[in-house]
């Protein structure tokens, strides 16, 4: 069986390889890495989270919707009575926010005309 020749490849690996005494600590990487790869990171994290929110929402509606399909008059009654409720209360808490700021405008333009 004939011997195989190093390629110069190879040949220029041994050369470089330089050992490293046990114990040497590394070098750490340069700093635009680590922050590429917490970039990297981040972005896969924020992309996974705001996807699976879609998922949830959008399964929380379909099974919303089959609810509301399957009920009967009454508990559809039931049902719209509750959004009413919900609404009122969501205009009502719109209304005191709104009537808080119209104040406050007019405690300013009182101070300011002054």
């Amino acid at each position: 069986m004939p011997l195989l020749r190093p390629t110069p490849r190879l040949l220029a690996a041994r050369i470089t390889k330089v050992k490293v005494p046990p114990g040497t600590p590394r070098t750490p990487p340069p700093k635009w890495k680590a922050m590429l790869w917490t970039g990297v990171f981040a972005a896969v994290t924020i992309t996974g989270t705001i996807y699976g929110a879609g998922l949830k929402t959008q399964q929380e509606w379909q099974s919303e919707k089959k609810k509301r399909q399957e009920a009967t008059l009454e508990e559809q009654t039931n049902l719209l009575n509750t959004q009413l409720k919900k609404l009122q209360k969501e205009k009502a808490e719109i209304e005191d926010k709104l009537a808080y700021v119209r104040e406050r405008a007019e405690r300013r333009r009182e101070r300011d005309g002054q």
